[in-house]
């Protein structure tokens, strides 16, 4: 069996019809004849993003993995993952706000595609729901929402502190584990200090990324504009909770406001109803993020002492008619 060919990876598709056999499409032993989540068909089931397919792998001494396939080749993919981890390792669990940290193995024999072995990331099961789910659950817990905004405030604080930036906060990657604590996944486009003069394999989710950012861009100052628009939707929310509903679509690959409301606000919908609102808070923060968006991402302040400095102390309640 060969390595995978330049350029020719599978497609979503191609993998769950591998992995309908895993005692033959995996060399690791504990993905090795695992049970696959499935579809109703009973097909395995993927969650497809850009790059890659995840699938869920239970081993058969019950232990719970993501598995992503990835659809494209990245050259220095395993350096990069190699480097990641190294950096992460070296992170204190103790010292950190929150245990946001998730474990993985890059497996460059990962799954074998129609003769052919393809990397996977090996990624150890994380319960939480998305950030954009929990917030359709719980945007009416007012406390709840401006607890979360102090955590993600922390992570971000975290992250910076060990000079790493994720390169893609966004809901999809921000889990919130049942006990309200955060957790990140999603480790492709992550900066390390031992990847500095590289550039970035990817860009982001369009909703959550400055205007300004170019694949050029790829430091430590990545996260500064996404977690700034984050950080207020959530504060936004924790002082009005109707915003959600009010502004955000059901389904909607955004929190509050979309690429298009934060590139040109003046045009916007959506931004209004935060650049007016009647709460000092929301408004500040607001204004501060149409401000930066034609920022140079170097130029945003760092996120973790500013924006535990802008969050309220507590929620204000929702003025009457």
């Amino acid at each position: 069996m060969t390595a995978g060919r330049a350029g020719a990876y599978p497609t979503g598709a191609t993998y769950a019809e591998a992995l309908q056999n895993t005692a033959l499409c995996f060399a690791d032993p504990e993905l090795r004849g695992g049970r696959v989540a499935v579809t109703r068909l009973g097909l395995p089931r993927p969650i497809s993003g850009a790059f890659a397919s995840v699938f869920t792998v239970t081993s058969a001494d019950g232990g719970k993995f993501a598995v992503k396939c990835f659809t494209r080749e990245v050259p220095d993919q395993a350096e990069r993952y190699r480097e990641i981890s190294a950096r992460l390792a070296e992170l204190d669990d103790a010292g950190l706000s929150q245990p946001w940290k998730m474990s993985f193995e890059y497996l460059t024999r990962g799954v074998l595609v129609n003769g052919h072995w393809y990397p996977v990331l090996k990624m150890g099961w994380v319960d939480g729901v998305n950030l954009s789910e929990w917030l359709e659950a719980h945007h009416r817990d007012a406390p709840a929402v401006h607890r979360l905004a102090g955590r993600f405030a922390a992570l971000t604080g975290d992250l910076a502190g060990a000079g790493i930036a994720h390169g893609d906060l966004q809901h999809g990657n921000l889990l919130v584990a049942p006990d309200g604590t955060l957790r990140l996944v999603d480790y492709d486009g992550m900066y390390v200090p031992a990847l500095a003069g590289r550039k970035a394999t990817e860009n982001g989710h369009r909703n959550y990324q400055s205007p300004r950012r170019t694949a050029d861009d790829f430091g430590p100052d990545l996260d500064r504009f996404s977690a700034w628009l984050i950080h207020t939707s959530l504060v936004a929310i924790s002082r009005e909770p109707d915003l959600w509903p009010t502004l955000h679509e059901p389904g909607g690959e955004y929190l509050l406001l979309t690429s298009e409301d934060f590139s040109a606000p003046a045009a916007s919908a959506r931004f209004p109803s935060l650049l007016g609102h009647r709460d000092p808070a929301v408004r500040d923060l607001a204004d501060r993020l149409g401000r930066l968006v034609d920022v140079a991402l170097a130029a945003i302040p760092t996120p973790d002492a500013a924006l535990a400095a802008a969050a309220p102390p507590v929620p204000v309640p929702a003025a009457g008619p």
